[in-house]
């Protein structure tokens, strides 16, 4: 695309990129206020300074490219939510890091590394960043036996956001404070002669909503300048967030969540004034509230902090069922089994300790619910660095409870466990979080017909055929008519030929993971059925979406002459004819137009259904949607590729339905791993650590000269910290004059 190709075109909402695609030019889309999306084919290996600035409406760019060169402000002056997509190692979250933008992940297969990533970790010691500001940074590596001895000039360079202050007396490379270092324009670069070894440093991020830090080798070989990304930090946090259980059975509904530090927090329960509380310093509230019973009646809860004269509010919704099944015990069981440690963590007190992390280290987690006969499935979720990865529990009925086994990324010894949530799918219907498809949001259902604004949900029922249970619900929609559109679900294991697979019409899927499904998509006037097969799990699943009308395209507004709902094609085709592309990248997107046009039908009604079986049938939807492995499975992800670069109807309800996700599975728990601990206490020889010795830590005023022992609890900490059988002890301190006592009886007080 030549420079300046759409500079300032306003009424441009959209542009089809080839995949032959190889540069976009500065300014090329410049200035275009209503371009909402940007997909950017692989091939491209230059974007132009300034090409998208100015467009204001631009929510997300998703870079399918590893290796891409980014010009000056290239996306400067975009939507304030804006995010760059791309995949976890390329280098574009440089350029997010250096430019402080939003960064999304795509997690993909990682390509030839020298790197040992079976030894090799980037992470900072106490993840749950506090309002201290202050950043513990860890850098464990080690480089293959094969590639090391080929290096030279090897550099461990950690990028950091702006307003960042290091620390130059707390770097130390393999236990040695080390000088031999640069730091210029936000990048610490550190000379390593060793094969492996620990990078650490401790920095002071002043700004307190977001950090963003990577770490990259460059090295030389055969004097040949290299360079990879080992890993990222990512840590953004809400200016004020609110957190409540998805079900409540009783008038007491524990709130928690995240503000301003120190800052009033006001708490409203359906427009009601109910609780005024303080967050902490570290940035954290609760609170418990009253809620007056009433079966099925939802609760909103929103959160009111005042900062800075300023509010600034986040709500949540939770549904009172007097036979909810409500989490009653969490619990972390870590360490090898002969010595393991259970930690509960819906104690407050719990979750303030500190955990020494051990990569060989299993750990697993048991759930204890209300009404466990209500319940469907249950997954525990962990997310970090703004990937979800789950855990599903089973029941062990001989204990009555739900048990994870196993990692959360089995690929991945060195994955520390981020913010963690219980996730409790209930049986047929019971679950019905918003209790209908209807909200008033309008940046979700503005473009929305009248038909569906309204439509209604009804209760999932089941059978059984052949040996396949069916799961149906109907969705009645808001005419005239009530005409009703019927969902079904199945799902079962079956050894399928992928050759007699391909013959029958299916269409192979490869996903980021390099995972294998094929899928395929049957529409007639009155149904649209949508087979996917997993190779990977061996299962079919198949969800069908139909009318007693007959006349299914009509219930969406579709027109084969011209029209899909609001959106006129033959305008769309006007635009494209009357835009600055040449001709045969014209003819490029006609073509491409044609098969967008093809396609929305069938993507409008898929996610319709998911977004019913989301409400509906969650126990269905969350491994579909939130597994890597299902989400490119699904034609929501088969197809957007094709659609999302236009700004059209039904993608504010998409995002409603990932948005329906997210809000399921809200900040709730988050621990605080140590990767290396602050201090450990022996006896003689440092391999002879003590368990049970109370160490407490003390504060020095610099100006009086008073020490006095530290309130941890204004940090969400604990002091005094009885040490485990590892001996350590951690603290996130703001910056001071400290002292650690220890004491054990029997011993001298040091």
């Amino acid at each position: 695309i030549p420079a300046n190709a759409y500079y300032g075109a306003g009424s441009l909402k959209y542009a089809i990129l080839p995949s032959t695609l190889t540069s976009i030019g500065n300014n090329a889309f410049r200035n275009c206020e209503k371009y909402a999306y940007a997909i950017i084919p692989e091939n491209v290996r230059t974007i132009g300074s300034y090409a998208y600035d100015g467009c204001t409406q631009l929510r997300f760019a998703q870079i399918e490219s590893m290796n891409i060169e980014i010009g000056t402000k290239a996306f400067n002056n975009v939507h304030y939510e804006f995010a760059l997509i791309a995949p976890k190692y390329s280098n574009v979250i440089e350029y997010a890091v250096t430019n402080n933008l939003r960064f999304v992940p795509i997690d993909v297969v990682k390509p030839y590394t020298v790197i040992d990533y079976d030894n090799t970790v980037y992470t900072n010691n106490h993840p749950n960043r506090s309002n201290t500001g202050y950043v513990d940074l860890v850098l464990n590596y080690r480089f293959k036996d094969e590639d090391y001895a080929k290096m030279s000039d090897v550099k461990l360079n950690i990028l950091v956001n702006d307003s960042t202050k290091l620390y130059d007396d707390s770097i130390y490379l393999n236990g040695q404070l080390t000088s031999g270092y640069t730091f210029s324009n936000n990048i610490l670069s550190v000379p390593v002669s060793t094969q492996e070894g620990e990078l650490r440093m401790i920095i002071n991020q002043t700004s307190a909503a977001r950090f963003f830090s990577v770490a990259k080798l460059s090295w030389k070989e055969d004097g040949v300048p290299k360079s990879e990304i080992i890993d990222y930090i990512y840590d953004e946090l809400p200016s004020v967030s609110v957190s409540v259980p998805q079900n409540v059975n009783s008038e007491t509904l524990n709130v928690t969540g995240y503000a301003p530090a120190k800052s009033t927090v006001k708490i409203y329960v359906n427009g009601v004034h109910s609780a005024t509380v303080t967050a902490s310093k570290a940035g954290t509230y609760q609170a418990a509230v009253k809620i007056t019973p009433a079966e099925g009646q939802t609760y909103t809860v929103r959160a009111v902090a005042e900062a800075e004269g300023t509010a600034i509010e986040s709500t949540a919704k939770t549904k009172y069922t007097g036979d909810a099944s409500v989490v009653t015990s969490f619990q972390l069981h870590y360490g090898r089994r002969t010595n393991e440690s259970v930690y509960e963590l819906t104690d407050p007190n719990t979750i303030k300790r500190t955990i020494r992390f051990r990569p060989t280290d299993e750990y697993r987690f048991t759930v204890e619910i209300t009404n466990p006969q209500n319940v469907s499935n249950v997954y525990v979720i962990s997310s970090r660095n703004g990937v979800m990865k789950i855990l599903e529990a089973v029941w062990n009925s001989a204990a009555g409870v739900y048990e994870t086994s196993g990692k959360f990324d089995p690929d991945n010894m060195n994955y520390v466990p981020g913010t963690l949530s219980v996730f409790v799918a209930m049986k047929d219907g019971t679950t019905d979080y918003y209790g209908n498809i209807s909200l008033t949001d309008e940046k979700y259902f503005g473009e929305i017909p009248d038909s569906m604004t309204g439509a209604q949900t009804g209760e999932v029922t089941s059978r059984t055929e052949n040996g396949v249970t069916i799961k149906s619900t109907t969705i009645t929609l808001n005419d005239e008519d009530q005409a009703k559109i019927d969902v079904e679900y199945t799902e079962q294991t079956s050894v399928q030929n992928e050759s007699t697979l391909v013959k029958n019409g299916y269409t192979k899927v490869t996903d980021s993971k390099g995972n294998i499904g094929y899928v395929k998509v049957e529409v007639t006037e009155g149904s649209v059925k949508e087979y996917t097969y997993d190779v990977k799990t061996k299962k079919v699943r198949t969800v069908t979406i139909s009318t007693d009308s007959g006349n299914l395209p009509a219930l969406w507004g579709y027109d084969p002459e011209g029209k899909i709902g609001p959106m006129n094609c033959s305008l769309a085709m006007y635009e494209i004819m009357n835009s600055n592309l040449s001709p045969e990248y014209k003819e490029m997107a006609l073509q491409q137009f044609y098969l967008i046009r093809d396609l929305y039908l069938t993507e409008m009604a898929i996610v319709i259904a998911y977004f019913a079986i989301g409400l509906a049938i969650p126990e269905i939807t969350v491994p579909l949607l939130l597994i890597n492995d299902a989400v490119y499975l699904s034609l929501i992800a088969y197809y957007h590729g094709y659609i999302a670069q236009y700004n059209i109807p039904w993608s504010g309800l998409r995002d409603l339905l990932y948005k329906y996700f997210y809000e399921m599975f809200k900040d709730l728990i988050t621990l605080r791993w140590a990767i290396d601990p602050s201090g450990t206490i022996y006896e003689g020889v440092t391999a002879n650590t003590l368990e049970g010795v109370t160490a407490t830590v003390y504060y020095k005023d610099p100006e009086t000269g008073e020490v006095t022992e530290w309130n941890a609890d204004e940090y969400d900490q604990i002091n005094p910290i009885i040490t485990n059988s590892d001996g350590t002890f951690s603290w996130d301190v703001p910056e001071g004059l400290w002292q650690v006592k220890a004491e054990k009886e029997g011993y001298e007080t040091y």
